[in-house]
């Protein structure tokens, strides 16, 4: 069977955006914690695959989630019901940003990245 692994946790407001590395010990701890808090409202993309998938490590379990979860893809058929769902389109279509690949946020040495940077000009 196929085995998924998580490789990194992004978190951002409004006012920074990071990346972490499931590699630091640290991660799991941040999203228990994060997701253990009542007064939070988080947005997963995807978070019906992601939620199970945490639970399956063991990190915490989907019953003992507290936060409020969106979801931008259920978001996004109400907003247009043709449009696309991938998280970068609707990144640059309602946030006005652009987000980074994969390999420009990864570095050997770097546990700690920004992920998203606001375009000057954007088409």
């Amino acid at each position: 069977p196929r085995v998924a692994i998580p490789t990194l946790l992004s978190i951002a407001s409004d006012k920074e955006a990071f990346v972490f590395d499931f590699d630091d010990p640290i991660t799991p701890l941040l999203i228990k914690a994060l997701l253990s808090e009542q007064e939070l409202e988080i947005v997963i993309q995807n978070p019906l695959y992601d939620l199970v998938l945490i639970d399956a490590r063991k990190i915490i379990s989907i019953k003992d989630v507290k936060a409020t979860i969106r979801d931008p893809m259920i978001c996004q058929f109400l907003i247009h019901e043709e449009a696309d769902k991938d998280l970068k389109t609707m990144v640059r279509e309602h946030c006005y940003y652009r987000m980074v690949t994969y390999d420009e946020v990864k570095t050997d040495n770097d546990k700690k990245k920004k992920i998203c940077s606001k375009p000057t000009v954007f088409p």
